[in-house]
């Protein structure tokens, strides 16, 4: 490598000591990069800044050597950097034999028991090493070091190979160390009751359990609070009328006070619905500034200065796939031709039923790879690995269906760099959409823990070789109504709230991630994961989770949103699945916000939970049973003839034309720097932002009440959407 100075290495071992944490962090970040070697040292790995300990410990991880060994052995010893010592150890022994074997030594004569627990988690990570050894060599030595590492170690990787092993002499050998094993160790065989498959379960004498899903006491919490909820949206208008106008009753009899009722309620809708749109023009006002700094910040970088070495994070690409055979090609072809210094493409077929792992395979000519990986997240037994020695930067994993978050986490375990960018694997990046999305990092100090993009509708445009070659709004009605609405949606939402740290939301279809922020955090959440927990919302659960974990720390992470950095996904053309796909929202949202109800209104989540969260429950929980009164009471006000001009003007203002007005500003900032869209085309969005204000609108808040319903009774899944493939170019 080759510096700018060979004062540079001085500079930053000095600023290392400086008091100011965050000099010293950031100094030890560029150390960890530039110069490893000199970061294994009692000075670093013994430092009063934990920070700086764990990057130390990394850097020693980088240096494979009986040194580096001993080094971290001792480092076990600390509790802050215990993890951290077993990960870098790890990462060492696992392309080097030499040190492998010197850590088997290590473990069979050590003694101290913190020292042996640790080396036994790190050789089992490479456990299936020895299970292989057993073929030749079934001595009686070496099925006791396999029970031993067993005993202290994790039994991840073991029930792994079980799953996948397709050698039945092999099988029936470690079936049999199992067995010595479980005998002294009956508390572990739940574990091997949850993931090991029957086959192997007969063997041992083990019956198959279900992973439970979410703690009872958890989800009772769950229930109740989405029926306090409904309650307050439900009792809250006519009990603080029954209160104020009680006398109403004795008065102007029950038809009075009904007919009065009709009347207060159209004004408190009307109310409603300008404080609603006011939000969202407010938001609009801070995108604008945000979009503005962004745009600026973007136009004066120099392409040539980001791709140097080391100025922008490493990313990791990260694709789920199920049924995507259609689309497949084109979304890893654009992939693979993205403008960025430094990435990787892990495309995770996730049991797909049709033909989408064959298809990549024929391809992009794949052939089955032994790549050994270290699993910190727990997913589905992963059933092949997959590349091309002429393409590099291209993984194909192929698992059990597990779903989209758990293939997430596999791919995170599959993951080789700094950050991790997942998407839908029916869509399709801008080639510098990753460079826009990660230049701001170099605008700020803070630490950017997460960050999202656009997502626009691809259907109607034309896509050549995994590129966007015409770019035309859609034909259809659906998918011209939901091209307004996410334009809406993603420029006046979420840049407006993550312009003030509030953002809560990142579209699973194109987020940018941490990888060790995720990792630490426990990953998505999925039933076989710490929390025990499946849901449909997981790419919102994943930032609300990230920003409680940083802030519980008393870190200062931010979530951040680039309003420039385009997806381009494929948006459903048919009701059935437009339904479907919202009440999947609804009940993803539902479920997030009950599970981290603690953050709401406490301060120790700044202004997430004093400002967000109350937005969230207000508008997004409460908000559409509102709606659905405020829409029912209209109509039986219009048929008795209880509407007057105020009212019918106040809900005009703030339903048709102040909801009209985020549209067309919302067109307007992201047109500003881009143009995508010719002027007819603009003027068409414009008339459907219009109106959609009369049914269409009603139509989706009808849909998230039955979202909303649908969680009370507890329904799971997904529900697939049917891809109709890009259009290409004839």
């Amino acid at each position: 490598k080759h510096y700018f100075s060979p004062d540079l290495k001085g500079l930053l071992l000095e600023f290392m000591t400086s008091p100011d944490n965050e000099v010293a962090e950031a100094a030890a970040d560029a150390c960890l990069k530039f110069y490893p070697e000199h970061l294994r040292s009692d000075d670093f790995i013994k430092s009063g800044n934990g920070y700086i300990k764990k990057i130390a410990v990394e850097a020693t991880g980088l240096l494979p050597s009986l040194e580096s060994i001993e080094t971290l052995i001792d480092a076990m010893h600390d509790s802050d950097i215990y993890n951290e010592s077993v990960s870098a150890l790890s990462h060492i022994i696992i392309k080097n034999t030499e040190l492998f074997n010197e850590t088997i030594r290590r473990f069979t004569a050590e003694k101290d028991p913190i020292t042996k627990f640790g080396l036994a988690e790190v050789l089992s990570y490479r456990i299936e090493y020895l299970l292989v050894k057993l073929r030749y060599d079934n001595s009686p030595e070496l099925r006791k070091l396999i029970i031993d590492i067993l005993a202290r170690g994790n039994i991840t990787n073991t029930i792994t190979f079980l799953n996948e092993n397709s050698d039945q002499k092999l099988e029936e050998m470690v079936c049999g160390i199992l067995m010595e094993f479980i005998a002294h160790r009956v508390d572990i065989t739940r574990e091997f009751s949850l993931y090991l498959n029957e086959r192997i379960l007969a063997k041992l004498n083990l019956t198959k359990l279900e992973p439970q899903k979410g703690e009872p006491r958890q989800e009772v919490v769950r229930i109740g609070l989405l029926w306090l909820f409904l309650a307050i949206a439900l009792l809250f208008f006519p009990a603080a009328y029954a209160i104020k106008y009680y006398d109403t009753f004795t008065h102007a009899g029950i038809t009075g006070a009904i007919k009065n009722f009709f009347y207060l309620f159209n004004y408190f809708f009307a109310f409603y619905g300008i404080s609603l749109n006011s939000i969202y023009l407010l938001l609009l006002l801070f995108s604008f500034i945000g979009s503005r700094r962004q745009l600026k910040n973007w136009t004066i970088k120099n392409i040539k200065f980001l791709f140097k070495p080391g100025i922008l994070p490493s990313i990791s690409i990260i694709a789920p796939a199920y049924g995507e055979e259609a689309t497949i090609i084109q979304s890893v072809n654009s992939l693979l031709n993205l403008n960025y210094p430094d990435y990787e493409v892990i495309v995770v077929n996730d049991g797909s039923t049709d033909s989408t792992l064959r298809t990549l395979i024929d391809y992009f000519n794949l052939e089955r790879a032994d790549i050994h990986v270290i699993n910190k997240l727990r997913t589905g037994a992963i059933r092949g690995l997959y590349t091309n020695k002429y393409l590099p930067n291209l993984l194909v994993v192929d698992k059990v269906n597990g779903g989209k978050a758990d293939s997430l986490n596999a791919g995170i375990n599959m993951a080789a760099k700094d950050y991790f960018c997942g998407i839908d694997a029916d869509s399709l990046l801008e080639r510098d959409s990753l460079l826009k999305m990660t230049s701001p990092f170099l605008d700020t100090d803070t630490d950017i823990i997460a960050t999202g993009g656009n997502i626009v509708p691809v259907n109607g445009c034309t896509v050549d070789k995994g590129h966007l070659t015409d770019i035309k709004i859609p034909s259809g009605f659906l998918p011209r109504l939901q091209t307004m609405e996410y334009i809406r949606s993603f420029i006046s939402g979420r840049v407006g709230w993550a312009t003030i740290r509030c953002l809560l939301i990142i579209s699973g279809a194109f987020g940018l991630f941490k990888k060790s922020s995720v990792i630490a955090g426990g990953g998505y959440l999925t039933g076989k994961e710490k929390f025990q927990k499946d849901t449909v919302g997981e790419d919102m659960e994943l930032v609300v989770r990230l920003i409680r974990h940083s802030r519980d720390r008393g870190e200062k992470g931010i979530v951040n949103y680039v309003f420039n950095a385009n997806c381009w996904t494929e948006v459903p053309e048919d009701y059935s699945i437009l339904r479907k796909q919202r009440d999947r929202w609804q009940r993803g949202l539902l479920d997030i916000m009950t599970f981290h109800i603690r953050m709401l209104f406490n301060p120790r989540y700044r202004e997430v939970g004093l400002i967000a969260f109350p937005y969230f429950i207000i508008f997004e929980v409460i908000g559409p049973w509102i709606e659905a009164q405020g829409l029912i009471v209209f109509l039986i006000a219009l048929a008795l003839g209880l509407l007057n001009a105020d009212i019918v003007l106040l809900l005009f203002i703030g339903t048709i034309f102040m909801g009209l007005a985020v549209s067309i500003i919302s067109l307007y900032i992201m047109e500003r720097g881009n143009n995508y869209f010719p002027k007819k085309d603009i003027s068409i969005l414009i008339l459907y932002a219009f109106c959609e204000n009369f049914g269409i609108r009603q139509f989706f808040s009808i849909q998230r009440l039955i979202g909303y319903i649908n969680a009370l009774r507890n329904k799971q899944g997904w529900g697939r959407m049917v891809r109709k493939g890009f259009q290409s170019k004839t």
